[in-house]
């Protein structure tokens, strides 16, 4: 299977799931979806906490470990409805972003896309 072939079949995926509208949309977060969500603001809150508040390392590591332990849950557990997607995404494209792309790289098209599925799912699956 060749690469295009793969990243269609994922743009596909994601152009396929139903959106979300009326009573469901506001349905409450899953626990799945609180997780993310928590991890994702807690590690861009970590940046200025670490500094203004003067962490120890062993602070930063349980830090650390609480959020990893998140995204181990977030690979493993499988979204069961938009939000679970959308906090999935959110979470995803924060890492990418702070720890893959390289600020001022045009990124070639395997990564662009990738970067859009996930800015386009978590503002259509929120």
């Amino acid at each position: 299977m060749s690469t295009a072939t793969s990243r269609r079949g994922i743009v596909r995926g994601f152009i396929a799931l139903p959106l979300v509208g009326g009573a469901a949309a506001a349905a409450p977060l899953s626990d799945l979806a609180i997780a993310c969500d928590w991890a994702w603001r807690r590690r861009i809150a970590i940046d200025k906490l670490v500094y203004a508040e003067n962490w120890s390392d062993e602070r930063f590591e349980e830090e650390s470990q609480m959020i990893d332990a998140v995204f181990s849950r977030a690979i493993k557990e499988p979204s069961r409805n938009h939000q679970d997607i959308a906090a999935k995404a959110r979470l995803a494209l924060e890492d990418y972003e702070r720890f893959t792309a390289i600020p001022g790289d045009p990124h070639d098209d395997g990564e662009r896309i990738v970067l859009t599925v996930l800015r386009e799912a978590a503002a259509l699956c929120a």
